[in-house]
């Protein structure tokens, strides 16, 4: 996602097709298990908006969420705005997917302070 290594996950294989309607699916080692994620672009507006579907495949029956960045330049800097819409079949698994996210832009954070 920022790079080979994202806290404790691995990437392992990236596949990007970076355009609306253009698909992405990445697999990632996080704790010794291997993990797929996939979604497709769904609105690309440089460089304001970026709003995708994703899904962690490993979850059974897994439904796509939309997350949704908003990029803000201010003062020399930017505020990244991030909005999750997960499916009512994560519920259980919102504080997981919270830290997250959380974790990556922490990681996101510290690689654009560099």
């Amino acid at each position: 996602m920022f790079g080979e290594h994202l806290g404790n996950e691995k990437v392992v294989d990236l596949q990007n097709e970076v355009r609306p309607g253009g698909t992405f699916n990445y697999l990632i080692k996080r704790n010794g298990k291997e993990v797929l994620h996939d979604g497709e672009y769904l609105q690309i507006d440089r460089p304001k908006r970026l709003s995708f579907s994703w899904r962690e495949t490993a979850k059974k029956n897994a439904h796509k969420s939309k997350v949704s960045l908003t990029l803000d330049p201010q003062e020399g800097k930017t505020k990244l705005r991030l909005s999750l819409q997960i499916d009512q079949s994560l519920e259980n698994y919102g504080e997981e997917i919270k830290q997250q996210w959380a974790e990556r832009l922490k990681t996101l954070s510290a690689l654009l302070s560099k």
